[in-house]
């Protein structure tokens, strides 16, 4: 088990990406949860009612993560949604690891932590993190 010092470093193209894995885990009956990384959610300006949608999420919502393979912007993406709405997108510097992880099967969860006006603009964040059975 890392500690919560540890990287994860990978190689996307010539950069050098990484995420910080912070050894918080949480046991759920059989199950943990593992915080894998916290970001902001990039792209939110192609949603076009992100300000009515992000009026009604709150701290500690769960969003949906949906792989998107066919993007023909970026194969690994990774959309984001509230209800049936895509918010966004996983940064494209950090979907590597992510995309790789759901490909594989893992579950990985994702809830806001917080939402932060910026020049008249929601800017969401939300923690990820991987559900080991």
């Amino acid at each position: 088990m890392m500690d919560s010092n540890s990287q994860l470093s990978i190689k996307n193209g010539s950069l050098l990406s990484s995420i910080s894995l912070e050894s918080r885990v949480i046991k759920h009956h059989e199950s943990e949860e593992i915080f894998l990384i916290e970001l902001s959610i990039a792209r939110t300006s192609m949603c076009q009612n992100i300000d009515e949608l992000s009026i009604n999420m709150t701290e500690g919502i769960e969003l949906r993560m949906i792989r998107e393979p066919e993007n023909e912007t970026d194969d690994m993406s990774i959309g984001i949604y509230y209800e049936d709405n895509r918010i966004g997108y996983v940064p494209i510097e950090y979907n590597l690891i992510l995309s790789r992880l759901m490909d594989a099967g893992k579950t990985l969860r994702c809830n806001v932590s917080k939402i932060v006006m910026k020049y008249n603009w929601p800017k969401i964040y939300v923690k990820i993190s991987m559900i080991e059975n």
